[in-house]
């Protein structure tokens, strides 16, 4: 003897302060026209390009200054730069090859790398050095 059913609850709408807009289709987005697209498309691998450039001429500048002057305020003058330039110009590093990743999909450049090259392994190894840069800052 069971007796009548019990309605599922009413799921309550949660309502948002402020307007709400709605999109008139699912891929609302904007359109770009193509000598646009390309242009940046251009423009992102020149970027990667610089800020890895800029950050192994970092490091070579670091290590021939603690190779040619190991005194103490040489080396106090690297570790500053290791911690504070050295992660900046990793962070560089990884948001241009995240828009790399992002931007060049099509180009010839982009394609020869592996699958996840730039979004994934890159963005994973500057992670990685900043930890290795802050360890051996600290070891100086």
């Amino acid at each position: 003897m069971t007796g009548p059913a019990k309605a599922a609850p009413k799921e309550k709408k949660k309502k948002l302060a402020g307007p709400q807009v709605q999109a008139e289709r699912p891929d609302d987005a904007i359109l770009l026209p193509k000598w646009v697209s390309e242009a940046w498309r251009l423009k992102t691998l020149p970027e990667y390009k610089e800020a890895r450039a800029k950050l192994v001429t970092f490091l070579k500048d670091q290590a021939r200054l603690i190779r040619n002057q190991p005194n103490s305020t040489s080396v106090r003058e690297a570790q500053i730069n290791l911690r504070e330039s050295g992660v900046e110009l990793l962070d560089d590093l990884a948001r241009a090859a995240l828009m790399v990743s992002c931007e060049a999909l099509d180009h010839p450049l982009v394609t020869a790398k592996p699958f996840g090259f730039y979004n994934d392994h890159v963005i994973n190894q500057c992670i990685l050095l900043k930890g290795a840069l802050l360890v051996l800052s600290n070891g100086l």
